[in-house]
């Protein structure tokens, strides 16, 4: 191998390194807490050190990986693979004087990087990856290989495609340009340099993934050296690696985001644009239908020739320009799929006409002295209203809770807890506290109301607070699939899911769902076999938590109401054993037994009221000093797992500075 190819780095070479280490800095803000290990691969890795002292690959991922990910709940792992023995060594040799050792989270691999990846991506399994593909030169690196790593869940990652050499040589070895562009033989290939790599992106578009490109030209000519190539199976990671290109690219990218959004994402950037606009096509609104310029600040001509081709049609309304779609498309120049888009945005725009409902703000007290403008309700407050029952805390024996937004969906649940505080809240209805649910279309009213909405901060939505979260999922319209599409139209609110059920198949169906939080009600098992009668198992919750956590959810606990049962230390290690070797949850909340009057009278089985002891503003609970002795246990459970990001349900000042937790900060199940 030459020495050449690691004296001074050369520019195309550090806009290559440029590019690679915004995307993984971006990438790891994305990943970080939400899994439990990430993985890099670097296929040829070189010798990681050039000889003007700048970083290599190796170096480069390493060091963002490490600053990125430290306190965090998520680990990294490397996979640094180099053929050649020389070059190898001195991989090791510069990792070496680095202070860089082989170790849990570095593996060098001596081979054909062919030849192990099929290894590496067993050892992956479903996480999250990144694969850096750069060959010093023309490599063979067949198509149907990259699909076999990309088509993988969660994987993604950079290609140097040897534009140049591939030109030069396609007429000398067309056998290894076929095997390289994923053609067959009896095609004829490209001619023009903007075809041949079109031709290429296009086989990986074809499989369903995304991508796009930046050009690489020698320093000294104006001509393409070679282009890199970013694949990805999620829309979301295309969008950051098109920003991350656009900022140091010089020319236009060759296929457009919009040519690769799936229709039904597309619909979804409507809607938010719609809500954003109050419902009318302004002229940005028009540029960003076609090629979604709202979200990405790249201009070309085609941008601008947009509004001279119908269906477009400006209108003036309050002096301002806006555009509508005609009744009709038959003159149209649309594609299929851009007409269906148009529909879509037509009938969007006539059934949400009547979404007006009042967004009521106000100021509010914080626990920690502060003052902030948060939204009230919408509207009545049927739907959409904060929970602020529970009194400002001033005394030791105050129950601290902060205010948080209910989303009041439906009442009711199925598990019939014998401690269930609904059965005093729902004591005067005649059904009780059986699931009963309110009409969807008033439901996305009041959404669609407060997502228009300026004022107010980023908030979750509670809506397990009145309702079991997932009482919803049975059927075949599941409220899931109706309520979490409406969260991805925007980016201020979150969508929290507070639950006993593992009924998850169709949010296992889901695949946009950053704005969802999901958070699982569990319990010692002894507890929820004696008092949680119709719940599902507190194995089977957390084997459900699980899958939604590989599934890239944000998953979050909630071990309430602790009981001290007989050995109860012994139950509570156990179940946190049991979750932490399944997964890192985001946020633990713990609480421990109480009881409000209403709910005391509202039960039948009253056995669990013999442990409560002590009166507070927030009812009875257990005893002061065995709450203490219970939540100091798990606390030091949970910091043993190196987990802190934890927090108290409903419970009293004097006993979270016993425990010396920041009670005024509070981060708890229902916040943010």
């Amino acid at each position: 191998m030459s020495l050449s190819l690691f004296g001074q780095k050369k520019p195309w070479t550090k806009r290559k390194h440029i590019i690679l280490e915004n995307y993984l800095s971006a990438w790891i803000k994305v990943l970080k807490n939400k899994f439990e290990k990430i993985f890099y691969v670097d296929c040829f890795a070189g010798k990681g050190i050039y000889e003007d002292e700048t970083h290599g690959s190796p170096l480069i991922a390493y060091e963002i990986l490490t600053k990125g990910l430290s306190s965090t709940a998520t680990t990294f792992k490397l996979f640094l693979i180099e053929k050649d023995k020389k070059t190898f060594e001195e991989l090791k040799d510069n990792l070496n004087k680095a202070e860089i050792k082989e170790n849990k989270k570095i593996v060098f691999k001596k081979d054909n990087y062919q030849n192990c990846i099929g290894s590496i991506l067993d050892e992956i399994g479903n996480s999250p990856a990144f694969f850096f593909i750069d060959p010093s030169g023309f490599k063979d690196i067949p198509f149907e290989l990259l699909l076999k790593i990309f088509q993988g869940k969660r994987k993604e990652g950079l290609i140097t495609f040897m534009y140049d050499f591939m030109n030069r040589f396609k007429d000398v070895t067309p056998e290894r340009i076929y095997k390289a562009l994923g053609i067959i033989t009896n095609e004829s290939l490209p001619s023009k340099e903007v075809d041949f790599i079109k031709h290429y992106c296009s086989q990986f578009l074809k499989k369903g993934l995304y991508t796009t490109t930046f050009q690489n030209k020698y320093s000294e000519r104006d001509r393409t050296f070679y282009y890199l190539v970013f694949v990805s199976s999620n829309f979301y990671g295309l969008k950051i690696m098109w920003n991350v290109m656009r900022k140091i690219a010089t020319t236009t990218p060759l296929i457009s985001l919009f040519h690769q959004l799936k229709l039904d994402e597309f619909k979804k950037h409507l809607i938010y644009l719609c809500n954003d606009l109050g419902g009318f096509f302004s002229e940005k609104t028009a540029l960003a239908y076609l090629y979604l310029k709202a979200s990405y600040e790249y201009k070309d001509k085609e941008l601008k020739d947009l509004l001279k081709v119908p269906p477009f049609k400006k209108i003036k309304s309050n002096g301002t320009t806006l555009i509508s779609c005609p009744q009709t498309l038959s003159e149209t120049n649309l594609s299929t799929e851009d007409k269906e888009a148009v529909e879509f945005f037509k009938q969007y725009l006539a059934q949400n006409t009547e979404y007006t409902e009042k967004v009521y703000c106000k100021q509010y007290s914080m626990l920690d002295g502060s003052k902030k403008e948060l939204v009230e309700r919408v509207g009545n407050g049927s739907i959409i209203v904060r929970f602020d029952k529970t009194p400002p805390p001033q005394k030791a024996n105050d129950v601290v809770c902060p205010h948080f937004l209910e989303l009041k969906w439906a009442y009711g649940c199925p598990y019939d807890c014998a401690w269930c505080y609904l059965k005093g809240t729902f004591r005067m209805r005649k059904e009780g506290i059986k699931p009963a649910f309110k009409k969807r279309e008033i439901i996305k009213s009041h959404l669609l109301s407060l997502f228009r909405e300026k004022k107010g901060g980023s908030e979750a939505l509670n809506a397990g607070e009145i309702a079991d979260s997932l009482m919803g999922e049975f059927g075949n319209n599941p409220f899931s699939k109706f309520i979490t599409p409406l969260f991805e139209t925007q980016n201020k609110y979150k969508l929290l899911f507070v639950t006993k059920g593992t009924n998850i198949k169709h949010l296992l169906d889901i695949s946009e769902h950053k704005n969802t939080v999901v958070s699982f009600s569990i319990n010692a098992t002894p507890v929820a076999e004696r008092w949680e009668y119709r719940a599902p198992s507190v194995y089977e919750r957390i084997m459900a938590a699980k899958k939604l956590y590989e599934a890239g959810y944000t998953v979050r606990f909630r071990i309430d109401p602790m009981v001290p049962i007989e050995n109860w230390q012994l139950h509570y290690r156990k179940l946190i054993e049991i979750v932490f070797q399944n997964l890192i949850p985001e946020r633990i909340t713990i609480g421990s037994l109480r009881g409000l009057q209403s709910t005391i009278n509202g039960v039948k089985d009253k056995s669990w009221i013999n442990f409560l002891e002590e009166r507070t503003n927030w009812g009875k609970r257990i005893s002061f000093s065995i709450r203490l002795e219970m939540y100091s246990y798990v606390v030091s459970l949970l910091n043993e797992k190196g987990f802190y990001n934890l927090a108290l349900c409903k419970e009293t000042i004097g006993i979270w500075e016993a425990l010396k937790l920041d009670w005024r900060n509070i981060r708890c199940n229902c916040l943010l």
